[in-house]
């Protein structure tokens, strides 16, 4: 039996979240103990306790908590004084792996990979990255790439892409995030889905799901939707999802404030992060991610999942995922005009729509959760033996 230490660096659920808990969940307990540590407050531990799942809370403190891409000049004086605010932390969690007789510290996250390239060497242990994001070109590329080659023994990347955006090391190996398609069946119950959102006078519902930050790049989305409303008056854009990152608290509003200026008020609805995710996933007719950047993409694999046609930007490891032409359409990043296009060409086309959406569900079958587990569980043979 070996024991697994998890480190996330966030409490909330988000995409990274949910493939975390289906890997943790669905591993082989009579070979991998588990013991999951989430470094922020939120549903995440209690959601892994229900399915009991072994966690702990060894919270950051809030100023590092807080630190993202975009703090801007309070990054720069929090890293200065980075070593300081670390060591409380650092002191649990080294008891912790010790007393807990831990084999393999596996990271899974931007912070939480930072802090296992102190841990591993101050422990003993073995330290694997699960690589989900795709980082934009300048130094913090070229700090993870320096820190790849050095501290994790091993690194689970999400997409090709993501390998090749770390330097394609011989010690990386790709596992893509899996779903269970058990809980995302297409039903005809859109209509009654609709009623509940409120848009069921409307003829096409298009819809997308993930936290406001500028990288989903939903100012680009809002900006095609007021193109299409010139088109189809009765078009109805559902976007789902909160604010997440201190940082980028004010973005949410900011979007409502383009909704508005734009004169589309009447055709943007925002809903609140929702458990039943299936049920607005059948309300739509088109499922959109319009990102900046994206490792993986899992919203478009659950939307292709629910047999819906899908409109990507074509970054990262989405074309790895969406095939182009076949079970939607990828459109350049930044371009409004592209994703307006997409949108219209979808809409007057019922057959495409359909067609599409048939090969999405059939394509998602691929992405299965025991497919990611036993990639995850061969890497942890490798690296243990």
């Amino acid at each position: 039996m070996r024991k697994i230490l998890f480190l996330n660096p966030v409490g909330y659920i988000g995409g990274a979240e949910k493939s975390l808990i289906d890997l943790v969940a669905g591993l082989d307990r009579d070979q991998f103990q588990t013991l999951v540590v989430t470094l922020g407050p939120g549903p995440l531990a209690e959601e892994l306790n229900q399915r009991g799942i072994e966690t702990r809370e060894i919270l950051l403190p809030p100023t590092l908590l807080n630190l993202s891409r975009g703090a801007g000049k309070n990054r720069l004086m929090t890293i200065a004084g980075l070593p300081f605010l670390i060591w409380p932390v650092l002191i649990r969690l080294i008891r912790l792996i010790r007393t807990e007789s831990v084999d393999l510290i596996h990271t899974n996250g931007l912070k939480a990979h930072l802090l296992g390239c102190i841990l591993a060497p101050l422990t003993g242990r073995k330290l694997i990255w699960h690589f989900r994001n795709y980082p934009a070109a300048g130094g913090y590329l070229r700090v993870f790439r320096y820190l790849a080659k050095i501290f994790p023994t091993g690194i689970i990347a999400n997409s090709r892409a993501v390998k090749e955006r770390l330097g394609n090391l011989d010690k990386t190996r790709v596992v893509y995030n899996g779903i269970d398609a058990y809980l995302f069946k297409p039903d005809n119950n859109a209509q009654t889905y609709r009623k509940e959102l409120g848009v069921a006078d409307r003829s096409l519902v298009i819809g997308t799901i993930g936290h406001f930050a500028p990288l989903k790049g939903y100012d680009d989305l809002i900006r095609a939707m007021a193109k299409v409303c010139k088109e189809f008056e009765r078009t109805t854009l559902i976007i789902m999802g909160e604010a997440v990152y201190p940082a980028y608290r004010n973005y949410k509003d900011e979007i409502k404030q383009l909704v508005e200026k734009l004169g589309i008020t009447d055709s943007v609805v925002f809903v609140k992060p929702h458990p039943a995710l299936p049920k607005i996933l059948s309300a739509l007719d088109i499922f959109i991610l319009s990102s900046w950047s994206e490792g993986f993409g899992r919203a478009n694999l659950e939307a292709m999942a629910m047999g819906k046609p899908v409109i990507s930007t074509r970054v990262g490891g989405i074309p790895e995922v969406v095939l182009d032409g076949e079970t939607g359409l990828l459109v350049p990043p930044h371009d409004p005009g592209a994703i307006a296009g997409a949108i219209i060409k979808l809409a007057q086309d019922r057959k495409l729509r359909k067609e599409m959406g048939t090969a999405g569900r059939k394509r998602s079958e691929y992405f299965s959760v025991k497919r990611m587990v036993e990639g995850v569980e061969d890497c942890y043979d490798v690296m243990l033996n």
